[in-house]
C-alpha cells in the first residue's frame, strides 16, 4: 500500500509535525511504502535552512531528514506557502535546508493519485 502524508500545522506551536513524523516512521518500518511527505501552510517552516530548535527540545528537522535518508522519502515544501514565509530556492537567496525540495501543489495532487491513502496532520 502506498501512503502519502500532508503536514499543515506549525512545527513550533502544534503537534502536527511530531505526530506526522511518528506516523511516517511507523509506515517506513512496515510493509507499506511512504510515497511522499508534503509540507503545507505553517509546516513549511520545518524546511527552512535556519530552522532553530532550543537545546532542550528534539530537533524535528534533523529527525525528518534522518528518516528521509534512511528510507528514501521525498520531503516537499509547498512553494507558495514557503515564499510567504521567506523560504526560497532562488539562486541568490537559497533558504531551503538540504534534503527538502520546493514544489507546487501538483506534487500533492500526484501524491494523492499515486497513493492508496493520504493522511493529513493539522494540529
Amino acid at each position: 500500500m502506498e501512503i502519502s502524508i500532508l503536514v499543515q500545522g506549525s512545527p513550533t506551536s502544534t503537534r502536527a509535525c511530531h505526530s506526522a513524523l511518528d506516523f511516517a516512521a511507523s509506515v517506513a518500518g512496515s510493509e507499506h511504502n511512504l510515497f511522499r511527505v508534503f509540507f503545507y501552510q505553517e509546516a513549511v517552516t520545518i524546511g527552512a535552512r535556519h530552522f532553530d530548535t532550543p537545546l532542550d527540545e528534539p530537533n524535528l528537522q534533523t529527525k525528518w531528514l534522518t528518516l528521509s535518508k534512511r528510507h528514501d522519502i521525498e520531503l516537499v515544501l509547498c512553494v507558495s506557502a514557503a515564499q510567504r514565509r521567506g523560504i526560497s530556492q532562488a539562486d541568490d537567496h537559497d533558504t531551503v535546508a538540504d534534503g527538502f525540495t520546493v514544489s507546487g501543489l501538483g506534487q500533492l495532487i500526484e501524491a494523492m493519485l499515486e497513493s492508496d491513502r493520504l493522511v493529513s496532520f493539522t494540529a
